[in-house]
């Protein structure tokens, strides 16, 4: 997209572009021109007197990303989901073993299989599961997961009144991973919640 992007002053323009053309390189500063246009990337000016974002959790900070700007055009949350499909891909080519410990949070004793686990999995699709935070990310994780091909499923984590979670629709399969997709995080709270819910329906595999 590159320079492409640079030039363009209204979001109904990228809009008109992507009906024709989806690129698949787009490089971090892209997105960052896409979340600006669409009014979703929010930097704090360097002056005393010059606000603050308050975060849901109380505390503040001194910028702000609403992946939600974007999300909520099909178009763009497509494209969204190309980039994190092929960031993700080659992260895992690199650090296979990285991203199934983050997974299974092994022992000692468990991290020989899950080293050899890797192997396999460095040369094969993602084979497993997509979910999305509640609720804004159920939507996207389904999106995630039918890019990723007929080897991938997705279901909705469910949100309780307390901020809890659970999913206890389907349990993970042997030798199925987890990708858990999330549009803003800030202290974690909402994210781990959601990872610790698939962990519970899934005892003997987490």
């Amino acid at each position: 997209m590159g320079s492409w992007l640079r030039r363009v002053k209204k979001p109904e323009s990228v809009l008109r572009k992507l009906d024709f053309h989806m690129p698949n390189n787009l490089t971090t500063d892209d997105f960052r021109r896409l979340l600006t246009l669409f009014g979703g990337y929010w930097q704090r000016l360097n002056h005393p007197r010059a606000p603050y974002a308050r975060l849901a959790s109380g505390n503040v900070s001194d910028g702000y990303v609403n992946w939600w700007t974007l999300l909520r055009y099909p178009l763009l949350a497509q494209l969204a989901a190309l980039h994190l499909i092929e960031k993700i891909k080659k992260y895992e080519k690199e650090n296979p073993e990285r991203l199934l410990w983050i997974w299974y949070s092994p022992t000692k004793l468990q991290r020989e299989e899950l080293k050899q686990r890797a192997r396999v999995y460095k040369e094969s699709k993602f084979n497993g599961w997509v979910l999305g935070v509640p609720d804004g990310m159920t939507q996207f994780a389904a999106m995630m997961a039918r890019e990723l091909g007929s080897h991938c499923h997705s279901s909705p984590i469910t949100k309780l009144p307390d901020k809890s979670m659970k999913w206890e629709r389907d349990t993970v399969g042997e030798n199925e991973r987890v990708l858990v997709v999330e549009d803003v995080i800030t202290t974690r709270g909402s994210i781990e919640r959601a990872i610790e819910a698939v962990r519970a329906g899934n005892r003997e595999r987490a």
